[in-house]
């Protein structure tokens, strides 16, 4: 008692949302079994305070779609997907963004990679050795969160592991991950931890190398909202080009299976950083410059910061699909409209005509009745 006392008068003082925070990495990451009389000695708050704690996580844990369970021999165990949970874990960390929040956060990793590992060493040491490595491996700089939410994180990852909760991330997310040299660092650091008995398992290798490359886990919630925002980016981007391009795919299933085959692969490259050489760029662009500027215009209008600045490799990847299906096309056409001529506006001289008119017609492969405007013309309508 007098122990507790001793360290309750030169521990820092939670705020209410500081101690909820606590509570919920003292929950899932604690060596021990949580139970509420464990809460109450731990955070020195009385039963009332605990259980009223536990409410108001149950309830923030139902925003994130996880759940709080408990049973006698287990306690109190968050329950859903493993990425939502390190989600929550990073969330939890950003709340404690102070020096004494931090330093109480880094004690509490500290006492629990101690227990269940057997090794009295500094881990907070050791993580910041292994981003070292990383460091002189790549031959740069790490830009890591100043407070050290990484290292935070990499802890996290062994406790949870080592607890039976591992990360599983799809396999195309982690064969874009195994192709970077950011990769094969953090792998032969855990090869070398597992001769010392503190091996990184080889899902936990793919989520420490994401969390050196700079991502923090606050993408999406869940799988399902990723592959759900995968899926209506290729929606969208048949959309628009149909739109700009004026024609209809008539197998748009085929079409929009292809393209979310390649575009969650390329979503993890442009999450990550990852540069991929298209070694066709050039080609592909003197092959189908129509098609790839109809490309170019349709990915524009997509809003999403991760695909402000695609590159042109990466457009020459997607301009191949639109070009493969092209043979099947047709101009569109609905029930109120019926689109039987073309209208050219620029200047009236018979050379540019002629030329459009001979792009449109590689394009659709059809021939097009055409008009020939002036913008001065279109002002006046």
């Amino acid at each position: 008692a007098l122990d507790r006392q001793l360290r309750k008068n030169s521990s820092y003082f939670f705020s209410v949302a500081e101690r909820r925070a606590m509570e919920i990495l003292y929950i899932s990451l604690a060596s021990e079994v949580v139970t509420i009389n464990r809460m109450m000695e731990t955070f020195d708050v009385s039963k009332n305070t605990a259980l009223a704690d536990i409410k108001m996580i149950r309830e923030e844990l139902d925003e994130w779609g996880l759940s709080l369970h408990s049973a006698i021999k287990v306690g109190y165990q968050i329950e859903g997907e493993e990425a939502t949970i390190r989600k929550l874990l990073w969330a939890q960390f950003r709340k404690l963004n102070n020096p004494e929040g931090t330093s109480a956060v880094k004690s509490f990793l500290q006492q629990s990679m101690v227990a269940l590992t057997g090794n009295d060493i500094d881990f907070l040491e050791l993580c910041r050795c292994l981003i070292k490595q990383y460091e002189s491996d790549i031959k740069g700089d790490c830009f890591l969160n100043e407070s050290g939410f990484e290292s935070m994180m990499i802890q996290a990852s062994w406790i949870r592991s080592r607890k039976g909760h591992e990360i599983n991330m799809s396999g195309d997310e982690q064969f874009a991950l195994m192709k970077t040299l950011s990769y094969r660092s953090v792998e032969f650091s855990a090869q070398k931890l597992g001769i010392l008995g503190m091996g990184i398992s080889p899902k936990e290798t793919y989520y420490i190398t994401s969390l050196f490359l700079g991502i923090q886990p606050t993408d999406f919630a869940t799988q399902e909202e990723e592959d759900s925002y995968i899926a209506a980016l290729a929606e969208q981007l048949i959309y628009n080009f149909e739109r700009i391009a004026c024609i209809t795919f008539p197998n748009r299933e085929r079409l929009h299976g292809q393209l979310s085959h390649h575009i969650r692969p390329m979503y993890y490259r442009l999450k990550y950083g990852i540069m991929d050489k298209n070694p066709l760029v050039k080609d592909i662009q003197r092959m189908y410059p129509a098609v790839y500027d109809f490309t170019r215009r349709a990915m524009l209008e997509i809003d999403s910061k991760l695909l402000k600045d695609i590159s042109e490799d990466e457009l020459s990847y997607l301009c191949v699909y639109f070009a493969s299906n092209l043979n099947e096309k047709f101009l569109s056409q609905t029930e109120t409209t019926a689109a039987e001529e073309v209208l050219i506006i620029g200047a009236g001289n018979m050379a540019t005509a002629t030329l459009v008119k001979e792009q449109l017609q590689n394009l659709f492969g059809l021939s097009f009745r055409y008009s020939v405007i002036t913008v001065d013309r279109v002002r006046k309508w």
